[in-house]
Order: structure tokens, then C-alpha cells, then sequence
């Protein structure tokens, strides 16, 4: 890993919304907090992070 402090931090990696993949593709265990799922809508993932 290029920075390991990343390692800490909730992260998400999600598709474009411009071309209709707009879901959760891979999340962290420390995004399972905030009760991200894979395969989640980006913006129903983006309500769930309102306390961030």
C-alpha cells in the first residue's frame, strides 16, 4: 500500500454515474460502519455518510 494511513480511513470505491454504474463496487471493513454495501447505489451510500 503507497500510503498506509489510508489503512485507518472508511473507503468506497464506486462506478460513474455518467455511464449507469453508479453502485459500490469494493469497500473496507471500517466502511462496514457506516453500513456501505457493495452494490449499493452511490447516492443511497452518500445519505448513509451524512454524519462524516
Amino acid at each position: 500500500m503507497l500510503n498506509p494511513e489510508l489503512k485507518k480511513q472508511p473507503m468506497a470505491v464506486g462506478g460513474s454515474q455518467e455511464e449507469r454504474h453508479g453502485i459500490i463496487l469494493a469497500k473496507n471493513l471500517h466502511a462496514k460502519k457506516y453500513k456501505i454495501q457493495t452494490g449499493e447505489i452511490l447516492d443511497e451510500a452518500w445519505l448513509d455518510l451524512t454524519d462524516l
